[in-house]
């Protein structure tokens, strides 16, 4: 089944490049934060690694069995990623509904499951990716209840989650090991590590239903070895990116807004997955690298910038200008990115952008026949809070942050 695309173009926005980094990149000072992971090994990591979290989709959708006449739903709010691997099996591609805190609405995948098998006969849903968007826990007893009455496999998509340098998520942590929390819920759990670290490369899934094993797979090129390790080595003498000190970049009160693109996906997947790279494990070098990060402190600095983000946004949330997706984080919760919804987005998104602050969302977007896009494409932003983000960097984007929200309360009043 095709799907329709709705992508945004920014081509006439002339949009500078950020003037710091949207995730964390290796510097010297990244060095702190690292110890050499020789002593542990690399035995310690938990799950069978992949080089990116998409890739480790694609491997635990393979397991399952997913493939041509089989149904993958996936929520209404996604990034092209998160459907690829289903696309490249060969299934079809469903969307079900999201609460206003990204949760998943389970009357819609009530009566997705229950309807499908009238509504597309001999398709069965094979899996239901349930994703904890932005590191911020999920709850999914519901849905495990829900996929265990219908026979379909819970894929749980743990991507904005930390990793620890163990190769674990935090429901590996409980001293029960018993299902709770991030991690603990999946037929399948896949998770992103490069998405916290400066390595480049790093994917791992998870497999917790009995009988079902994962392709180990094979070793990633030496060809994109050695350029790992090549740009690794040259980002370590580098320093840590600072402030920007010149003027603002372009006038964001006059400049074009870019244009809003519908398409067909013609059936194929998003130029973010690669075939080629999807059997393989990943660059050595990273993973071997990642069992010696310094989590504890990763997790603290994420904490300490989400918490600046949520100040900065008070004042505009009292006037009802902005709505954070979460409030003050509970105690286990590591962040990955900072997300805010805001009614007017697209012109808080494009004064960002065109002061080289590096904002993002998900605004390159799939929707079935006959459904609307997501409402939060375009208006839901990410704010970055990673651990390399110096103090007069982060001065500097919540400055930025409060000149590009003024103007909203001006039309407001």
């Amino acid at each position: 089944m095709a799907l329709t695309i709705h992508r945004f173009d920014p081509n006439d926005c002339h949009f500078p490049q950020p003037r710091l980094p949207m995730w964390p990149a290796w510097h010297r000072g990244t060095l702190q934060r690292w110890h050499w992971p020789a002593a542990a090994g690399t035995a310690a990591l938990a799950g069978t690694p992949r080089s990116r979290g998409r890739y480790a989709l694609h491997a635990g959708l393979q397991a399952l069995g997913l493939g041509p006449g089989s149904v993958f739903l996936a929520p209404a709010y996604h990034c092209r990623s998160m459907l690829d691997a289903a696309i490249v099996l060969g299934a079809s591609v469903r969307f079900y509904r999201l609460n206003d805190q990204l949760q998943p609405d389970l009357d819609d995948l009530r009566l997705l499951l229950h309807s499908m098998p009238t509504t597309t006969p001999g398709q069965p849903v094979r899996a239901v990716l349930a994703a904890h968007f932005f590191g911020i826990e999920v709850p999914l007893h519901g849905l495990r209840k829900l996929c265990d009455q219908t026979g379909s496999a819970l894929v749980e998509d743990c991507a904005h989650c930390l990793v620890d340098g163990q190769g674990r998520l935090p429901a590996t942590l409980q001293p029960d090991g018993g299902a709770s929390g991030i991690g603990g819920w999946g037929d399948i759990v896949i998770a992103s590590p490069y998405k916290f670290l400066p390595l480049g490369e790093g994917g791992r899934v998870w497999v917790r239903r009995p009988g079902l094993n994962v392709n180990a797979g094979g070793p990633a090129p030496l060809s994109r070895e050695l350029r790992t390790a090549a740009r690794l080595l040259r980002s370590a003498l580098q320093p840590a990116a600072r402030a920007p000190t010149a003027a603002p970049i372009t006038d964001a009160a006059n400049r074009p807004f870019g244009k809003d693109i519908i398409e067909s996906d013609g059936g194929a997947h998003s130029a973010h997955f690669d075939p080629k790279q999807a059997g393989d494990r990943g660059v050595a070098v990273a993973r071997w690298l990642a069992g010696g990060c310094d989590w504890r402190s990763v997790a603290q600095r994420r904490r300490q910038r989400y918490a600046q983000w949520l100040q900065a946004c008070q004042p505009w949330q009292a006037r009802g200008l902005c709505q954070p997706v979460q409030g003050p984080l509970g105690e286990a919760t590591v962040p990955y990115m900072f997300a805010l919804q805001v009614p007017l987005g697209a012109e808080v998104f494009d004064h960002l952008r065109s002061q080289g602050v590096p904002a993002g969302r998900w605004d390159d977007t799939a929707s079935g026949p006959g459904e609307a896009p997501s409402p939060w494409r375009l208006t839901l932003l990410h704010l970055p809070v990673h651990q390399e983000i110096e103090d007069d960097a982060m001065h500097w984007m919540l400055g930025v942050f409060d000149r590009a929200m003024a103007p909203l309360q001006a039309a407001a009043a």
